[in-house]
């Protein structure tokens, strides 16, 4: 459920924001850099367009993650192993799914909430009121935080409301609602991410530092501190030698011991879990949920990575735009000298001089000088700032497999070794998405091919012409398709959801007890009648998702889009 509204809310104000500097735009929303010339007589040079600054790997990234998400969970019979979720400790690619959802909201927590719309609300707020209280003073701060507990509260119901649609048809004493939950979980990150950064000083360290370590420690302090309450023997656990008999055996009466991170009913979740969400809240009998309490705490971290990274891009951005400006402004300079010298070269003075023998140099200032200048000057920046972007996620990504060799990766616990693992994971993802689908090539005036002779030779070039103008149009199409789900992922999730979930409920008789629905029938009657059952499954559900693709391309295309 990952991306749904909250990594798309960002839209608006991210297309505001990388245009509203007040820079010119065509109909297309491209950035349109004024370049002319000193002289009022002298004729302007065209200005080459710049395009606004909208990353296609954001949407791109979200599109594998919502594609993923759908896959992980639409898998049949024996799925691939990276493509079901681990049993307890280790790392498979379908538990790394959620972590970059969250961590996908983090980054759109840094495109609405950027340092320079908190900075300019400072500004504002500096002005004194007429009435001094704490209300005038932070009119926009307090809208903002009506507009995040909103959203939250929205994200949290429709989490309840989903786990709500399970009970159809379930007994009346057997009613219950699950209270954690994916979206309750991503509502609860937003919520605390996007108020701490609202509210904290713009630039200071209580959110850069504070809010990571807070979380980390409270999970720490938590998970190892507090103890279970039962008086039973709880198989699995570990007890301590005063309650091991000779034989053996558990003696009742005492808790187990504090701090076991196995199996899942023996942790300090699990004993929290029971007290606060579950329906019994018996002890003896302790009940973990994958999205319970303790858990949220290291999941706050994945989205404040993901904020990281945000503001680094937003930031890269804006110091892009500088360095544009800085060369444009360089470039009007040196039209002006170039219209000064041709004046003087017009006069009586500058004639005399070029017919006396002086070299005459011709003006090498044009549009596509600008453009080649301005292509180099942002891919050189672009690269500098992906290459570190790309060590920091290996670096994250191994530091949290080192530290996972002394606290296991367990996506059920969400331990720090598992938040560090898959944050870094998802920071080299962006960073090799940006580097495919955001980085421009420089054109060159060089060929770089070298001269074939012969017939063979040519047919050789012209066959692998053929195929590289193949391979780009299959890469074309694959990121289009992608951009269409990224942008809409909230709406493909849902249908995928309704679609599966009346698939489930509409009973089939069929010829084997495990085919009891429509959607049972068809996927035993179908790829696994002759494809091994791992590749049956994964097939099944690529062609399932497929089958949205042709409304996601046309709602893209209209440009309409489902927001809460």
């Amino acid at each position: 459920i990952a991306a749904l509204e909250i990594m798309v809310i960002g839209k608006r104000e991210y297309d505001t924001q990388v245009n509203g500097d007040g820079t010119d735009s065509n109909h297309n929303g491209e950035v349109v850099p004024q370049v002319t010339s000193s002289s009022p007589s002298s004729t302007p040079l065209p200005s080459p367009p710049v395009k606004a600054k909208r990353l296609r790997s954001l949407d791109i990234l979200r599109g594998i993650t919502i594609i993923f998400m759908i896959l992980v969970n639409t898998q049949g019979a024996d799925p691939f192993v990276q493509l079901a979720h681990s049993e307890w400790f280790g790392y498979t690619l379908a538990d790394w799914v959620f972590p970059n959802f969250i961590f996908m909201v983090g980054m759109a927590v840094a495109i609405v909430l950027s340092p320079s719309k908190l900075t300019a609300m400072s500004q504002e707020e500096a002005i004194p009121p007429r009435v001094v209280s704490f209300r005038n003073g932070h009119q926009k701060r307090l809208r903002m935080s009506l507009k995040i507990i909103k959203r939250s509260i929205l994200l949290f119901t429709l989490g309840i409301a989903l786990a709500a649609l399970g009970l159809i048809g379930v007994p009346k004493e057997q009613l219950w609602v699950r209270i954690p939950g994916v979206l309750q979980r991503i509502s609860f990150c937003y919520l605390v991410l996007a108020m701490s950064v609202l509210w904290a000083p713009v630039g200071s360290a209580s959110v850069q530092v504070g809010l990571p370590v807070v979380c980390t420690t409270l999970w720490f302090i938590l998970t190892y501190s507090i103890q279970s309450t039962a008086t039973e023997p709880l198989p699995g656990c570990q007890y301590p030698p005063s309650l091991i008999s000779p034989e053996g055996d558990i003696l009742p009466g005492g808790p187990p011991v504090r701090g076991q991170l196995s199996p899942s009913w023996c942790t300090a979740q699990a004993f929290l879990d029971t007290i606060l969400v579950s329906q019994k809240k018996d002890p003896n009998n302790p009940v973990f949920d994958s999205e319970g309490t303790i858990g949220n705490l290291t999941a706050i971290v994945t989205a404040w990575f993901g904020w990281m990274m945000g503001s680094a891009v937003m930031e890269q951005q804006r110091q892009q735009k500088t360095d544009d400006k800085r060369l444009i402004t360089d470039f009007e300079a040196q039209a002006a000298m170039e219209e000064e010298r041709r004046k003087w070269e017009q006069s009586s003075e500058g004639q005399q001089t070029i017919q006396s023998g002086t070299e005459h140099r011709q003006s090498s200032l044009s549009t596509q000088v600008l453009q080649y200048r301005l292509q180099v000057q942002r891919r050189s920046s672009q690269l500098a700032h992906l290459g570190e972007w790309f060590m920091v996620g290996v670096c994250v990504m191994y530091g949290g497999t080192i530290l996972g060799w002394f606290l296991p990766i367990c996506k059920g616990l969400w331990t720090p070794s598992f938040t560090l693992h898959s944050a870094g994971i998802s920071i080299i993802a962006l960073c090799i998405l940006i580097f495919l689908y955001d980085i421009a090539p420089v054109p060159s005036t060089k060929s770089t091919t070298l001269p074939l002779t012969g017939k063979l030779a040519h047919t050789s070039k012209l066959a692998w012409q053929k195929i590289e103008r193949g391979l780009l149009a299959f890469g074309r199409g694959c990121a289009g398709l992608l951009i269409c789900y990224g942008r809409n992922p909230t709406l493909i999730y849902v249908l995928s959801e309704v679609v599966k979930f009346i698939l489930d409920m509409i009973h089939v008789d069929g010829k084997f007890d495990w085919i009891k629905s429509v959607w049972s029938y068809l996927f035993f009657n179908s790829f696994i009648t002759f494809m091994p059952a791992p590749w049956a499954s994964l097939i099944f559900s690529l062609v399932y998702i497929l089958l949205f693709a042709p409304l996601m391309w046309y709602l893209n295309k209209k440009r309409i889009y489902l927001r809460l």
